[in-house]
């Protein structure tokens, strides 16, 4: 019996050790490089929502209350950082050096608040290539589905009433359909917007049929697929 007991204790105490090394690496600061132009060199995300960037041999803090952050990586992008605090989301810009060994001044602004959630992620979108004009896309609960889309400085193109987007793998790749389009939307009555990468204000809904869901758009067109 005892030694039974004794075998018991030792495998709870094996768990408890084991669940304790599990929340600390749960808990571990996000590290993420900067891009090449940025001032920075790198972004850190502390596990208390402390946010920093590293400026030379400073690290200088941004703000508080962070729960996840993205590098953008257009060059063109006047942001640095888009980030989320208290379901709202931010961009960081670029900063000037100053004298003295200090700390450059955080420009930070909110762009959207109440961003939407989809399977536990923040509906934000960065887009990675300068074949478009549009850097970043998000979807609000706002409006009964808010979607916006902005080039590098300001919002070019939105949408009410909307229940899902999706960005386009494809966009900009010579020889597949509808690569002319950055994103395609869903609204609420079923028609799809399809989101022009260069010229937004040329976007266009497709008026003549319904689908319930992008996927379906997708399959029903032959998105992505060779001409």
């Amino acid at each position: 019996m005892f030694k039974l007991t004794k075998a018991l204790a030792t495998a709870a105490l094996a768990l408890t050790v084991f669940a304790g090394f599990s929340s600390t690496a749960q808990a571990e600061d996000v590290v993420k490089q900067a891009r090449s132009n940025d001032v920075a060199s790198e972004y850190v995300l502390e596990d208390d929502g402390d946010f920093y960037r590293k400026v030379g041999v400073h690290t200088c803090q941004i703000t508080t209350g962070v729960e996840e952050f993205k590098i953008s990586r257009h060059p063109n992008d006047s942001a640095m950082v888009y980030f989320m605090k208290g379901g709202d989301l931010w961009v960081l810009h670029n900063a000037e050096i100053p004298g003295h060994g200090q700390c450059p001044k955080a420009s930070k602004k909110m762009i959207l608040p109440d961003i939407a959630k989809a399977y536990s992620k923040m509906r934000y979108t960065l887009v990675n290539t300068i074949k478009t004009t549009i850097v970043n896309a998000a979807m609000s609960t706002q409006q009964n589905g808010l979607f916006v889309a902005w080039d590098n400085t300001h919002a070019v193109f939105q949408a009410n009433n909307v229940a899902d987007y999706l960005m386009n793998t494809c966009y900009g790749t010579k020889g597949k359909v509808y690569n002319t389009y950055v994103a395609f939307v869903l609204t609420d009555d079923n028609k799809v917007i399809k989101v022009k990468g260069k010229s937004p204000e040329k976007s266009v809904v497709d008026n003549n049929n319904t689908y319930e869901s992008l996927q379906e758009f997708k399959a029903a067109n032959k998105v992505c697929t060779d001409y």
